[in-house]
């Protein structure tokens, strides 16, 4: 890995205050509310994933092709005061301050006065040739906690934990120790204890990612943490609280928060893997919905298996099992008037013999692979398929 020591500043660019390395990187910093700080890196100028999914600020959606990385529209983005000193440039706003070192290159937070983060004072940031990957180092107190990464094992603060963020089906995992589990969710929130301050962290990227909060140690460089991205941009927005809630409502404010869901969604739902993939699956539920009637339990909603797709051993999305479900209409139509509604599993992947796959390949409509064009193959349960591509206005039609 090598780091990026030394830098150079470049002054304001196009709302952000750029700063240049060697081998073709930069820096730039906006700042997009008082509270709200982004940092950037580039190499000669470009992205490996110029669009995100995962930006929506005021209340906005993401279209279904993605937000255009650098679209700064949305934020309030504030005046700020930019101060050069020796070896360091300092950036204000009403609520924080940020001080960048330029040799060796790092970050340093502070609010009131009280420094609540910083990035490690050595190598804080570290880049790959051969594989792509980038680091991002910080200090670490034996006193801080760590919350978040989404779906998590063990103790709700992380400090000490190594943990990989990537969707993986985790069946069977241990509830103390496994990792990764189902979503991929790069965001933390750090609570500073002698200042008191707690503040959010979220890494824009869709590429694999590790966060050591402390499993890692390193005598050169004292208590560290770190986040690593597999080939992907680093892209950080770090929310300055000071509370936990705080932090979580600025979060959401930047991603976009849960739509609200349909009364009926409160209510109790049901499922059970082994009806709709019993042989008389059609037959197996309409008994279930009578004998929920008849033990007068209030129902909602009931959550189909992937079973109602199977043909033989595999699963086919998109598809009815016409031995099992043969009225698929009937069966629905039963749990209507019974007040239910019917929620279906789907996976948005096509099995490579899925009665549809040579027409939606054909189409250009899977996710693709960047060289050969073709589409990406990747391993499901019941074998080796693709994903349509809801980015492609193809998919998207299909």
């Amino acid at each position: 890995m090598r780091p990026l020591v030394s830098a150079t500043f470049g002054g304001r660019v196009d709302g952000s205050v750029q700063f240049d390395f060697d081998f073709g990187w930069q820096c730039r910093i906006f700042v997009l509310a008082d509270d709200l700080v982004r940092v950037l890196f580039l190499r000669n100028g470009t992205l490996k994933e110029p669009r995100t999914w995962m930006v929506a600020p005021g209340g906005t959606d993401v279209p279904w092709e993605g937000r255009d990385r650098l679209d700064a529209s949305g934020f309030s983005r504030p005046e700020f005061a930019v101060a050069e000193g020796r070896g360091e440039i300092t950036l204000t706003t009403a609520e924080l301050s940020l001080t960048v070192a330029l040799r060796p290159f790092g970050l340093r937070w502070s609010a009131n006065g009280r420094v609540f983060a910083a990035d490690r004072p050595t190598h804080s940031y570290q880049w790959s040739e051969r594989n792509g990957i980038v680091r991002h180092y910080m200090a670490r107190a034996l006193t801080d906690r760590y919350f978040g990464l989404g779906d998590k094992t063990g103790p709700l603060d992380k400090h000490g934990r190594r943990l990989r963020t990537l969707a993986v089906d985790a069946l069977g995992y241990d509830a103390e120790t496994s990792d990764p589990l189902y979503k991929h969710w790069p965001f933390m929130i750090a609570r500073d204890e002698p200042s008191g301050i707690a503040f959010g962290l979220f890494y824009d990227t869709l590429a694999p990612m590790v966060f050591d909060l402390g499993c890692e140690y390193d005598n050169y460089h004292g208590f560290y943490r770190y986040a690593e991205i597999d080939d992907g941009d680093l892209d950080y927005y770090l929310f300055a609280g000071p509370r936990i809630r705080d932090v979580v409502r600025a979060f959401t404010e930047l991603t976009g928060r849960m739509a609200f869901g349909p009364r009926w969604s409160l209510g109790y739902a049901n499922t059970a893997m082994s009806l709709t993939d019993a042989p008389d699956a059609q037959a197996r539920l309409a008994e279930f919905v009578d004998q929920v009637a008849a033990h007068d339990i209030p129902l909602s909603a009931f959550h189909f298996g992937s079973g109602y797709t199977s043909i033989g051993q595999r699963r086919y999305v998109f598809t009815w099992n016409r031995d099992k479900f043969p009225e698929p209409r009937a069966i629905v139509e039963t749990f209507r008037r019974h007040n239910a509604r019917v929620v279906v599993n789907l996976k948005p992947c096509l099995l490579d013999d899925h009665p549809a796959y040579a027409k939606v390949a054909a189409r250009g409509a899977f996710v693709s692979d960047a060289q050969s064009h073709r589409p990406c193959i990747g391993q499901f349960w019941d074998g080796e398929g693709a994903h349509v591509d809801f980015s492609h206005p193809e998919g998207i039609r299909w």
